[in-house]
């Protein structure tokens, strides 16, 4: 059977047709054919599977010319072969041209077999071409695709060093594009350190005929267009094409790669700086042995044992016998990988036993299934939770101070006032005079006990005002002797024209507390305790070593003692709060910094002198004030200054105390409208017909303070002055607003005048005596309360 053939014939004589088949099957073709006479039907059978197309040259209705042209135009690969009675060269090579496979004489079909053979082999060849075209074109674009998409830069350069290629991995890696970079040499991509480096492996790479070869980060770094240099991991290889070599260079950024590696590094050496540098004991255990596997110094120095005997032990080992079982117990109901809490009792190699706080986690360690254990010592705990009741317990204390310091200091404003003014209406040689003088000062008296004693306590209101240190000592002399004792030896070394200062008196007497006391217990077998006063000047030489002063006349208080003194480490942390070298129990740390405190908010410097087994000195400087001209002024004032004829509304909700008030506002020439509640003061001014100049309040008082009876009272009365008044001693002035809101406050107990000059200074009086009050403020008044 021979070769199939698949031929469209356009001819129309059938005794051409016939001549034709009889060819091809003659060389051998099994020819299945189909004959067209027209341009329709030729059209028609143009798309069916064919192999060869032959055509008569003219035919009435059809030409070869235009059904070439019909082949082309349908873009078909089929051979075309001319066949014609015509003997004409010029239509031969025109045909030919035009893209027939052939051209054949009627006459001489003796060939024609082979003409179709020939130009179906031609077709073959052609469609292999194309497919290798193609494959060469897809492999291209495939290769470019990768070349672009790939993540690593990809840079090739001929053997001049020349770059003929840049992906966009390295577009973006070195910031510069390829149009760019294109026939630049590699070199402008390279620190200048590293290029001499970069070409001796290229050319030992070469020389060697190698055909791959990787540098590390260590060793190779590449230059952004902006000069940042870059770490990176490059692998070479070489190629030859058309006779010239040609270098392949792959780069990957390890930017990254070295953060993270350094970052493991480093978190690897935290982790084990936290387990062997841990100042708690802490160990890693076999979960199935119970083995120790690991231990830290804290462990080996808290326990006792050395590593090697650790290692050679279980946990069993250290722990009592009593225990065991629960141990035992224990180790059963732990899920592996799970953390745990736990308290136990532990054995030390000294044999002394001591309860710790154990907190373990089920780690792998070498392969093995483990738990590393943290070991805290709890004693220090217990101590700070005790520590932490006390403080609880003095709080409940102190909040119980400030509400008793209320009420006793009403009574003492009632006791102190009530024995002035009754003192003012007897003669001087009356013995019931002398007696209330006697209950006059009992009362002061009592009055600087609980000042004194809510100072220790740190329970009162701070308020500046101008002092006397010299006062402050004195006044403090009796208490510093019971509380240093018999053994301790206590002088005052006094200046005599002491100036004044401005501070806040509870907070000066916390001052001297904390260095007394810490002179005692300085002093443990006894000797001297000496305070002393001075008026100082610091120039600016003094000050030069010392940045923070600032040159100017200061008043010093001096606290002395002749005990162990401070070493030199002790002295760097003398003021740190929490630091102490006193026992657990006998101290917390913030006395001297407490006093720093104190000191540096009034604009002071405190100072130290010591040396051990010599004693310490401590000095507190405290900015002068220019005070007894004030005083002058002040003690030259007359009764009739404190008159006046406004109107007061008084609020006070204890009976004696709100009495005694308005006896001394009525002796004073002013209407009172008196109120025991805030409800009540809000009803009175309501109903009021006239103006209301001034109301004086107690601050701490039931169902509404007194800052919320102002506030109200002000949107009726806008231009109402306010004056608080308080024995209350915790921090519920401050919260209420008092102290930050610019109304005056007068702090009880109080005596007579100086109530009566606060409220004069509040409403506002002469002009000389508005001008001194103005000077004095608050500081005054306070000073005076108990003159």
């Amino acid at each position: 059977m021979g070769t199939k053939l698949n031929v469209l014939i356009a001819e129309v004589c059938d005794t051409d047709v016939k001549l034709i088949l009889y060819a091809l099957r003659r060389d051998g073709f099994d020819v299945v054919a189909q004959c067209v006479e027209t341009e329709a039907d030729f059209v028609a059978h143009l798309h069916a599977k064919l192999d060869i197309i032959l055509s008569d040259y003219s035919m009435p209705q059809f030409s070869a010319k235009r059904a070439l042209t019909l082949v082309k135009e349908n873009d078909l690969d089929v051979p075309f072969i001319v066949i014609t009675g015509m003997v004409s060269e010029a239509i031969a090579v025109e045909m030919m041209k035009q893209g027939a496979a052939d051209y054949l004489l009627k006459d001489r079909l003796g060939r024609l077999g082979e003409a179709v053979q020939r130009a179906r082999n031609e077709r073959e060849l052609r469609r292999a071409h194309r497919e290798a075209d193609t494959a060469l074109r897809e492999s291209r674009e495939q290769l470019a695709a990768i070349i672009s998409s790939a993540m690593d830069a990809i840079i090739t350069m001929d053997e001049n060093h020349c770059i003929t290629l840049f992906n966009e991995a390295a577009e973006k890696l070195f910031g510069c594009s390829a149009t760019e970079a294109i026939g630049q040499s590699i070199d402008g991509f390279i620190p200048a350190r590293f290029q001499s480096p970069h070409r001796q492996h290229i050319q030992r790479f070469d020389e060697m005929g190698q055909l791959h070869s990787t540098m590390n980060a260590r060793s190779v770094y590449g230059r952004r267009a902006d000069g940042q240099e870059i770490p990176m991991e490059a692998t070479f290889s070489q190629t030859r094409t058309g006779g010239r070599k040609f270098f392949t260079v792959i780069l990957r950024d390890v930017s990254e790669r070295q953060r993270a590696e350094e970052a493991l590094r480093q978190s690897e050496e935290r982790y084990r700086t936290l387990f062997e540098s841990n100042p708690q004991p802490m160990w890693v255990y076999d979960t199935d042995r119970l083995a120790f596997l690991a231990v830290n110094e804290a462990a080996v120095r808290y326990y006792g044992y050395s590593p090697e005997e650790f290692l050679a032990m279980t946990i069993i080992d250290i722990r009592p016998k009593e225990d065991l079982p629960r141990l035992q117990e224990s180790l059963n109901d732990m899920a592996v990988g799970a953390s745990g809490t736990a308290v136990w009792r532990h054995l030390k190699k000294d044999g002394s036993v001591i309860d710790v706080a154990i907190i373990s986690h089920g780690i792998l360690f070498d392969g093995h299934a483990a738990r590393l254990v943290l070991a805290t010592d709890i004693t220090e705990r217990k101590f700070l939770e005790e520590q932490l009741r006390q403080a609880q317990k003095m709080e409940a204390i102190g909040r119980l101070a400030g509400g008793v310091a209320h009420d006793f200091n009403n009574l003492l404003t009632a006791i102190i006032g009530y024995s002035q003014l009754a003192t003012g209406r007897i003669g001087p040689d009356s013995r019931v005079r002398r007696e209330l003088e006697e209950i006059y000062k009992a009362g002061t008296r009592a009055a600087s006990l609980t000042s004194q004693l809510l100072a220790f306590s740190r329970k009162q209101v701070i308020q500046p005002v101008s002092l006397n240190l010299n006062a402050i000592v004195a006044d403090m002399g009796k208490m510093l002797r019971r509380l240093i004792g018999e053994d301790i030896e206590l002088q005052f070394v006094l200046a005599d024209d002491l100036d004044y200062v401005q501070a806040d008196v509870g907070q000066i007497q916390q001052v001297v507390m904390n260095l007394v006391v810490n002179a005692r217990d300085a002093m443990p077998q006894g000797g001297r305790l000496t305070i002393a006063t001075a008026n100082v000047e610091l120039d600016k030489a003094f000050t030069r070593k010392r940045p923070a002063v600032a040159p100017g006349a200061y008043v010093v208080l001096q606290v002395s003692d002749t005990g162990c003194g401070i070493d030199d480490e002790i002295q760097s942390h003398i003021f740190e709060p929490f630091f102490t070298t006193k026992e657990m129990d006998k101290g917390t740390g913030l006395g001297l910094s407490t006093i720093h405190g104190i000191v540096t908010q009034n604009r002071g410097h405190v100072w130290f002198n010591s040396e051990l087994g010599q004693g310490t000195t401590f000095e507190v400087y405290l900015p002068r004030i220019d005070e007894r001209q004030e005083q002058d002024q002040i003690g030259n004032s007359t009764n009739e200054l404190l008159r006046g004829t406004e109107t007061i509304l008084l609020v006070e909700d204890d009976e004696a105390v709100r009495r005694l008030e308005c006896s001394i506002l009525k002796a004073n020439g002013y209407t009172v409208l008196e109120a025991q509640h805030c409800e009540d003061a809000l009803a009175m001014a309501t109903a009021h017909q006239g103006s209301l100049h001034l109301l004086v309040t107690d601050v701490v008082m039931p169902r509404m303070s007194g800052r919320e009876l102002a506030e109200q009272l002000l949107e009726l009365c806008p231009k109402i002055k306010v004056l608080y008044i308080s024995g209350y001693t915790d921090d519920a002035i401050v919260r209420a607003g008092v102290l930050k809101s610019g109304f005056a406050f007068l702090q009880k107990p109080f005596v007579p005048a100086a109530f009566a000059r606060k409220v004069r200074e509040v409403l506002g009086a002469g002009a000389t005596r508005r001008g001194a009050t103005r000077r004095r403020g608050d500081a005054a008044t306070r000073r005076e309360n108990l003159r």
